[in-house]
């Protein structure tokens, strides 16, 4: 008898998804909830390299990592440039700006596809390198090296502004 009156239920709840719980939609967080967990630190994570696509094109494989106040790991939506620059000298003194790459991370897709939740960080391939960019990393290159600099510019509700900045040496 207690078989047949548990067999709706079981019915019943393994129709409703894998856990057999409904998919509930929340209701929109206020915006001062959302700025606690804004960004407020924004790091060129080492694990930035140069690379070769399958196809052989070299390109860097630059790491961003965000952080909130208290120091965890967050999502970004905002205006991220990416620059390259030329190092001057022995000193490594930042020299001329040669490229940049721009990434809307506001556009949801765009966000979501470079973002890498394994890393925590946004992995983002940045191709057209210019020849003397493209030794970096290479045996032989050991004194090779590349500057970074990356921008982000977010915009709240309020209409305010936040820039974050980073900048990294990477080394052959």
């Amino acid at each position: 008898m207690r078989l047949m009156l548990l067999m709706p239920v079981l019915a019943l709840v393994s129709g409703c998804g894998s856990l057999g719980l409904p998919i509930v939609r929340t209701p929109a967080v206020s915006a001062e909830a959302c700025e606690m967990f804004a960004p407020v630190v924004m790091r060129l994570h080492p694990l930035t390299h140069v690379d070769r696509t399958p196809a052989g094109q070299p390109i860097i494989v630059c790491h961003i990592e965000f952080a909130d106040s208290w120091g965890d790991t967050v999502k970004a939506a905002g205006d991220l440039a990416v620059l390259l620059y030329r190092p001057r000298g022995a000193t490594g003194a930042t020299g001329t700006q040669e490229l940049r790459w721009d990434i809307d991370l506001t556009d949801p897709e765009t966000n979501a596809a470079h973002y890498d939740p394994a890393t925590r960080t946004y992995r983002i391939q940045l191709g057209r390198l210019p020849e003397w960019a493209t030794t970096v990393g290479q045996p032989g290159a050991e004194d090779q090296r590349i500057v970074l600099r990356a921008i982000f510019t977010a915009t709240d509700r309020e209409g305010r502004e936040t820039t974050l900045r980073d900048e990294l040496t990477v080394r052959g």
